[in-house]
């Protein structure tokens, strides 16, 4: 058959070809029913890192009176000039003196059909509203109650939503009072950071003097993407922390878990540099975001070329103090180690979720040894799910129905166990297929467990409607009925259509691909690691030449 004999080209290669189709799907996922405590510190939504409006606030917020004194009530109106409408808000008064901002006061009375508390203190309510739905309103109504101590000038502060992607953050209004502060102290009072001078970080030492945690995973030093070094002073019953990224972002971030899911209040320190402004923040993760609770106030940084540095040291204890209860963390315990890198708002310094996937160490680290670690960004069950999927629907899949389609005419003289060739070939491939994805399936389930549905929708989803067409394509082709049956004419265009539809489901289940493109060389661990690799190039390279065979064979 000659190339340019497109009418006997059959539809069927061309769905084959489906199978490098990229389907990707992104969830934004964001709070009708009210913010989370997360923003209490900076009243930024999450919002899939849409970065709020730079433009002036249309929105006119007025106090009545603008002057307090200790026990006033303050009316505060939000009214949008413009007619529009106003769907989501987080608010509550702060002192102005002091860094560290506290919540002062409460709200008496606010519309309960569209806003209500958000506990961002302890043992304090009514001194954060935020909505409780997306219903659109044109103007909000407040009194507010001064604390009944003399606290100084207070700052409201206010995060206003017109839709999902339009939205103002941190809109301040100070309130003035009437008395100055005398006696009492604030409680946030001022605090200084002292930035120290640092040299770059001396990674020949890792394994001598210091311990390290490199990635990937056959880098060495200044040559790695990311890289934490750590060292215990018995003398001062402090660790040293050094942090590196040449990833051309503007945080680097540690966390500290005791098993390889961050979350659950698991400990984080995280160095900020955006253009002058750097910041060593120390926070936890509550779930698949980061909360920031306090500074660490001596540090150095250093920023520069797309590389950030930062240093700085912690007792052995440390604590973080939640809304209801206070945590403390012993580094004495062996952790897992990860570090995380992305971008920073500037002049706020808070970070937004990383794009890349964050590396683990392999191991729970001692923070006291002098070791030298190293990690994936995937763990080992996940990437061979990732290749076992890969080689069975890619490539064999596509030389499964090639086959049946193109090759039945291949050694025509010849059979096998008495069967044709081209059919123990199809046979013998949809049986792998089914062997290898069954294996696949039991990976991930091995990892992820229960937590599956969490750790990847829809992918998780697509992937079982795949395993379970396959297991009734292997079912249907084990009972199909004989070739002088009635009925075989029906077995043969649902054979072929379910085929053809589980190929193609596969190729918008783009997930597993996307995974593996993150997934370099230097990440893999064992000699089984690279086997699996390994297969993975190789079945890539027979389906280029199968494609081109079926070319040839037109």
């Amino acid at each position: 058959m000659a190339f340019g004999d497109q009418k006997n080209v059959n539809k069927t290669f061309y769905i084959n070809l489906l199978c490098i189709l990229q389907l990707l799907i992104y969830a934004g996922e964001g709070y009708p029913n009210g913010a989370p405590t997360s923003v209490c510190d900076n009243l930024l939504p999450i919002h899939d890192s849409i970065l709020p409006q730079t433009s002036d606030v249309p929105y006119t917020i007025q106090l009545e009176p603008d002057q307090f004194k200790p026990g006033d009530k303050i009316k505060v109106s939000i009214v949008d000039p413009r007619g529009k409408s106003l769907k989501g808000l987080v608010i509550g008064a702060y002192m102005k003196s002091g860094r560290l901002l506290s919540v002062v006061g409460q709200f008496l009375q606010f519309p309960t059909d569209k806003l209500k508390p958000l506990k961002c203190t302890a043992g304090q309510m009514n001194n954060t509203l935020t909505h409780s739905n997306d219903i659109s309103v044109h103007n909000v109504s407040l009194l507010w109650e001064a604390p009944h101590v003399n606290t100084g000038d207070v700052i409201f502060r206010v995060t206003l939503l017109e839709n999902f992607q339009t939205f103002w953050t941190d809109v301040r209004l100070t309130l003035r009072a009437i008395e100055d502060v005398n006696e009492t102290k604030p409680t946030g009072q001022e605090v200084t950071d002292t930035v120290l001078s640092m040299p770059p970080i001396d990674f020949e030492s890792c394994g001598d003097s210091k311990g390290c945690f490199l990635y990937p995973r056959y880098c060495s030093g200044s040559g790695c993407l990311a890289a934490f070094t750590y060292s215990y002073r018995s003398n001062t019953s402090e660790f040293l922390f050094e942090l590196m990224s040449q990833a051309e972002q503007n945080y680097i971030s540690l966390g500290f878990s005791k098993d390889l899911i961050m979350g659950g209040n698991d400990e984080t320190f995280t160095c900020v540099s955006v253009y002058n402004t750097s910041a060593v923040q120390h926070g936890y993760n509550p779930g698949h975001y980061n909360i920031f609770k306090n500074s660490i106030t001596e540090y150095g940084i250093l920023s520069q070329d797309g590389t950030l540095q930062c240093r700085f040291s912690i007792p052995v204890n440390t604590s973080i103090q939640d809304i209801e209860a206070s945590t403390v963390y012993s580094h004495f315990n062996e952790t897992f180690v990860q570090l995380a890198w992305g971008s920073a708002m500037p002049n706020r310094l808070v970070i937004f979720k990383h794009e890349d996937m964050p590396p683990q160490s392999d191991v729970p680290i001692n923070l006291r040894e002098r070791s030298i670690h190293r990690g994936s960004a995937f763990p080992f069950l996940v990437r061979s799910h990732c290749v076992l999927m890969t080689v069975s629907w890619v490539l064999m899949c596509g030389m499964a129905i090639a086959i049946s389609r193109y090759f039945k005419d291949f050694l025509p003289d010849v059979k096998v166990a008495n069967t044709k060739v081209w059919f123990q070939l199809h046979r013998g491939l949809a049986l792998t297929i089914v062997i290898l994805t069954t294996a696949g399936l039991i990976c991930v389930f091995a990892h992820y467990g229960s937590r599956i549905r969490q750790a990847a929708v829809p992918h998780s989803y697509v992937g079982l409607a795949v395993v379970t067409a396959a297991y009734v394509q292997m079912l249907s082709g084990l009972f199909r009925p004989s070739l002088d049956h009635p009925a075989r004419w029906v077995f043969n265009w649902c054979h072929r259509l379910l085929g053809l539809s589980i190929h193609v489901l596969t190729a918008l289940d783009s997930e597993t691909q996307a995974m593996l493109t993150n997934v370099d060389t230097q990440t893999t661990s064992t000699k089984l690691d690279w086997l699996l690799l390994t297969l993975y190039v190789i079945s890539m390279l027979v389906c280029c030449l199968f494609i081109a065979l079926t070319f040839l064979s037109y």
